[in-house]
């Protein structure tokens, strides 16, 4: 037997997947890469030049200049096909990235210094959150439904192993180099990801036109008028709040214990490599076998329902160790689990609103989330200097938020996911007496619900389309 023909049966990788499956994956490996490295560079050149307390000032200012940068991608997505909007972002950070280098490396005064730091942690910052939401968009498009529940797992644990390898050599880069010459690493990880971004094959990425080009109102709009998407911004919301306080007593914690940059350096790449090792763990031998067996609920309940337990062990005894268990855990789960299953959400969507409204809720509304953890952060610590222990509460109310909204959104899916097929099944001919009756959208916004298609108000089971059989066993095949 051939190793193609055996990594296609451990995988179920089927017979023509194999090329966009390996881009995928190389993808979300490399991506994950430039990701973990840029969060630990900017964490380190910024905690060693200022105080665990300022967080909050440039976890805002992240936000307010993300609102303008969310709004622009979105209406690139619709106006240009995704691999070119991909490809001119790659190569607009990679060109800051080369600005900041020189920056760093030219300041003689500490203004100068600080001021490069700051513009290098905004810089990739931003960049990392469209980096991101733009590979998982064009991913998303390339396969089905049934493709994505299938080889979502596999995909995504290119990322965890991204993030393992990144951190384990980080640990040793830092005692070769400075920090600061690990920049140009970040270069060639953004290249990489540039060739496998036009390696994809573009007939796969069906061109969409869109009614005209979304600004960022109407973005929010449509994503509040649909309750699928609603309940994905509210998810990405609440755990993006409780991910940034959790972050700060993480911070605050290791602060404390290390104090050079090169110290923290390596413990965060230590921290992000061992914590990748185990959800890469997590993505092969969990998150898709979850996903088939207990739906979608249970596997978006799994990270707060952990991280209910670390948070009330912070909450009794603050400490470097419990922080690192607690942070680790939502980076394990979180990277892995978690990630999955929200990419997993996407696929149902329509092209043309996923493409208007995908970027605004990952950069945007992921952004707002941790804007809103910060300002509990600065109104909690930084203003009255009470101890970080406490914020332990708050995140615990985010949790309990969270756990309600996991169950809502099993529910949803399944009902999002009946549609899409009511939609394929339906005839579409001119001469179709269903077709004519099917009351019209009146746009994006409509999209998703039941005045927009008339059978699912009336019920399942009231459903006649002539290929009934055949429809209701591909939803079974489909999964929950």
């Amino acid at each position: 037997m051939s190793l193609r023909r055996r990594i296609s049966e451990r995988l179920d990788i089927r017979e023509g997947e194999f090329r966009i499956v390996g881009l995928s994956f190389a993808g979300a490996f490399l991506v994950m890469s430039f990701l973990i490295l840029t969060r630990s560079l900017r964490e380190a050149f910024y905690l060693g030049r200022f105080a665990a307390s300022t967080l909050p000032y440039i976890t805002g200012a992240t936000v307010v200049l993300g609102l303008p940068a969310a709004g622009l991608f979105s209406r690139a997505l619709t106006r240009l096909h995704p691999q070119t909007v991909l490809r001119r972002m790659i190569l607009g950070l990679g060109l800051g990235l080369i600005v900041l280098v020189g920056l760093l490396r030219l300041a003689e005064t500490a203004l100068a210094m600080e001021t490069a730091i700051v513009a290098f942690y905004l810089w990739t910052a931003l960049g990392s959150l469209l980096l991101a939401s733009g590979f998982w968009l064009v991913v998303s498009e390339l396969f089905a439904v049934r493709e994505a529940k299938r080889l979502f797992g596999f995909i995504s644990a290119g990322g965890t192993l991204g993030t393992l390898v990144t951190g384990i050599s980080l640990t040793w880069l830092v005692t070769q180099v400075r920090p600061v010459d690990l920049v140009p690493i970040l270069l060639a990880v953004l290249a990489a990801v540039l060739v496998v971004n036009e390696l994809v094959p573009r007939d796969r990425l069906r061109p969409v036109k869109s009614e005209k080009p979304a600004g960022r109102e109407r973005a929010l709009t449509l994503v509040w008028n649909s309750r699928h998407l609603r309940l994905i911004a509210l998810i990405v919301l609440a755990i993006g709040a409780t991910s940034a306080m959790i972050d700060y007593q993480f911070k605050e914690a290791a602060q404390a214990t290390l104090e050079t940059d090169e110290r923290l350096a390596g413990f965060l790449g230590a921290f992000y490599g061992w914590t990748g090792g185990l959800a890469l763990a997590v993505q092969l031998l969990v998150t898709s076998r979850l996903l088939a067996s207990a739906g979608v609920s249970w596997s978006l309940a799994l990270l707060p329902l952990a991280l209910l337990v670390g948070s009330t062990g912070m909450l009794v005894a603050p400490g470097i160790l419990i922080g690192t268990f607690l942070r680790g855990t939502d980076n394990t789960l979180g990277k892995s689990l978690f990630r999955s299953v929200m990419e997993f959400l996407w696929v149902p969507v329509p092209a043309f609103l996923r493409r208007r409204t995908k970027t605004v809720i990952d950069s945007l509304v992921d952004s707002v989330g941790e804007g809103l953890g910060a300002l509990v952060v600065f109104l909690w610590v930084t203003l009255p200097g009470l101890p970080s222990r406490y914020l332990s509460v708050f995140v615990l109310l985010a949790l309990f938020c969270l756990l309600y909204l996991s169950r809502r959104m099993g529910h949803q899916y399944f009902v999002t996911l009946r549609t899409r097929l009511e939609e394929s099944a339906l005839p579409s001919g001119p001469g179709s007496r269903r077709a004519a009756r099917k009351p019209p959208c009146r746009g994006a916004s409509d999209w998703m619900s039941a005045v927009c298609w008339e059978p699912l108000s009336r019920g399942w089971t009231s459903h006649r389309c002539s290929p009934r059989r055949g429809f209701v066993q591909g939803f079974r095949d489909t999964g929950r």
